[in-house]
């Protein structure tokens, strides 16, 4: 009889590509639990990373095994037979295994390339099953350790209560809790209409930073699509996968093709297209390490010298997964608004906070919106671990893979269809001040000559604002303005939730001579803190009269302060920007739980 191979304390089905040739006394491995022999999953098996690979046959047999092809002569441990198990720390994503026993037929089985932390059994577990998930700590045994267990952005949206069993953080963060048996395993219940499971290790501080966090996506992506513009206009497809391993983007056209694969490096990938062609639509999927393939997406890249396109605006999403959060609405509004839409220009404070589901929440509740239109984004105060001026971007970075040319990653210059557009990182202010590194190399690029009919500059905390909450802040970012006049017109900010729009402006809170917005020497630069995009729009209090900042009241032109009232309105929404090679014409949309109206409207010449 064939041996069969097995995995201490649990298996894997198949869910890729197939077992490669193999000699005509070989066989596929058949999928067996201990103590089950004869009975089996579909073939061909995989092993992972996380169990010892057994070659399970009758007491007293003589176990052979080959690695690639290759006589195994390192360390073997014994379960049934001596030499016939493998230790998980020698399997890696992609190794061809076989086993003989005692000169009867070969079994052979690839190691699958999954997350090396964990797998869920079976692997094609979905919404409504019972599945165990096999857990491997970074050190130590997994035996015994207590596993938080969370679903999508870790609470269902809509979810105001926790489910039966689960722990609450803070107002609106879920999970239940596992403890995993000696064989580092544990059973859960995937409830209905999940996308993704998420596990970390039990620890006070959720923080990623320390606390690792593992996906299982139950369809490919497991997070995304999102695209970006690198700065020199070319798209990049970004996507998280439940798989480690090379990852590949097919991308079609009218009249080619091509196909680009990432480094597998990280289960987060990062694809860019190269030299797809611009002025066409492009079509493309994405296929993971497993083979597994998605479904596909339509997007569109301008031409560099392309005259006109529509640009949106939108920033502080903070989509935390309570009810009360409105960002997959606001998303599906910038699609109604502009279906065609070429660019998204978002300033800051994507995730609620920079916690394990919080980026899920981002990605996932605009997804239609993210795979078809390319994104450039700055860093908010949300989007660091803390939200006080925290420098670390170690979570922006890995989910955008910035190219910036300015002193870090994320600061940087996008040159895309007829727009030039600068970004900057509020979260370090000194940098932003005479003389720092974001400050010197803005000077360098707005004084610059550049083929770019218009120029915005994008950055989160603002250089201008009458919110009560952040009025006393802007000074700090004010310097850095010095020089936008005749070379950028236009200024998206964000933070404090509070729609505002200011008066033609050149340096230091002057007014403009022209009274209007542009490049021209007597204009004036649009400053522009946008609404709140999702977050419900909790605040909506501005400064009085007799503050100390209250003299900034008079150069506000939306919402209209001429009188004295302090309470402006809570609403969320988004911006449009109609780009022609003579002008940007602004609006403003509020979305409403049953229509999406116009709330501001305005027009910047070049």
């Amino acid at each position: 009889m064939a041996p069969t191979l097995v995995f201490v304390a649990g298996l894997v089905a198949a869910c890729g590509s197939a077992i490669p040739a193999r000699p005509a006394d070989a066989t596929d491995a058949e999928s067996t639990r201990p103590g089950t022999a004869g009975s089996g999953l579909s073939l061909p098996i995989r092993a992972h990373e996380l169990q010892d690979l057994v070659c399970e046959a009758p007491a007293d047999s003589t176990i052979v095994w080959t690695l690639d092809g290759v006589a195994w002569t390192g360390e073997t441990r014994d379960t049934i037979n001596p030499g016939d198990t493998i230790p998980a720390h020698y399997l890696e994503a992609g190794q061809e295994w076989s086993c003989r026993s005692s000169g009867l037929a070969v079994v052979r089985t690839t190691v699958a390339p999954y997350h090396h932390n964990v797998v869920l059994d079976p692997v094609d577990a979905g919404p409504g099953d019972t599945a165990r998930v096999w857990f491997r700590p970074d050190s130590g045994s997994a035996a015994g350790l207590t596993l938080r267990v969370g679903f999508d952005g870790w609470t269902d949206q809509g979810a105001d209560t926790p489910e039966s069993g689960a722990t609450r953080l803070g107002e609106t963060m879920y999970w239940q809790e596992v403890t995993l048996d000696e064989d580092g395993s544990a059973e859960i219940t995937i409830p209905d209409g999940v996308e993704t499971i998420r596990f970390t290790q039990a620890d006070d501080d959720l923080d990623p930073g320390d606390t690792p966090e593992h996906l299982w996506g139950l369809s490919v992506p497991a997070m995304g699509p999102w695209l970006t513009v690198d700065p020199a206009g070319g798209l990049v497809v970004h996507f998280e996968t439940t798989a480690q391993g090379p990852a590949r983007v097919d991308v079609s056209w009218d009249g080619g093709s091509t196909s680009v694969t990432s480094d597998g490096s990280d289960t987060v990938h990062h694809v860019r297209l190269g030299d797809v062609p611009a002025g066409t639509d492009l079509t493309y999927t994405i296929t993971d390490a497993t083979g597994a393939t998605s479904e596909s997406w339509v997007t569109h890249r301008v031409a560099r010298t392309a005259r006109s396109m529509t640009v949106l605006a939108a920033a502080d999403m903070q989509d935390d997964g309570a009810s009360s959060q409105r960002w997959d609405e606001v998303a599906a509004a910038m699609l109604d608004v502009a279906p065609d839409a070429d660019l998204m220009i978002l300033p800051g404070d994507l995730a609620a906070d920079d916690y394990p589901g919080h980026w899920w929440l981002f990605f996932a509740h605009a997804r239609e919106l993210f795979a078809s239109v390319p994104l450039v984004a700055a860093v908010g105060n949300h989007d660091t671990p803390n939200r006080e001026s925290d420098p670390d971007t170690t979570s922006f970075v890995r989910y955008f893979d910035p190219q910036g040319d300015g002193p870090s990653p994320e600061v940087g210059a996008i040159r895309y269809g007829p727009l030039r557009v600068l970004l900057l990182n509020t979260e370090v202010p000194d940098e932003l001040a005479v003389g720092g590194s974001q400050y010197e190399w803005l000077q360098d690029k707005l004084a610059a000559d550049t083929d770019a009919a218009h120029t915005i500059v994008a950055f989160h905390r603002p250089a201008y604002d009458v919110g009560v909450r952040f009025a006393s802040e802007q000074y700090l970012f004010r310097e850095v303005t010095e020089g936008f006049e005749t070379a950028a017109s236009l200024v998206l900010m964000g933070h404090e939730h509070i729609y505002q729009r200011f008066v033609p402006l050149v340096y230091e809170e002057r007014t403009a001579m022209s009274g209007s917005y542009g490049t021209r020497r007597t204009d004036g630069v649009a400053y522009v803190v946008l609404p709140s995009a999702g977050n419900n729009g909790l605040f909506d209090k501005v400064i009085g009269a007799d503050d100390p900042e209250g003299a900034l009241r008079d150069l506000v032109v939306s919402p209209d302060l001429t009188t004295d009232r302090t309470r402006v309105g809570k609403w969320v929404g988004f911006s449009t920007i109609e780009v022609s090679p003579t002008a940007m014409d602004v609006t403003t949309w509020k979305v409403g739980t049953t229509d999406i109206t116009e709330k501001d409207a305005f027009s910047v010449a070049r």
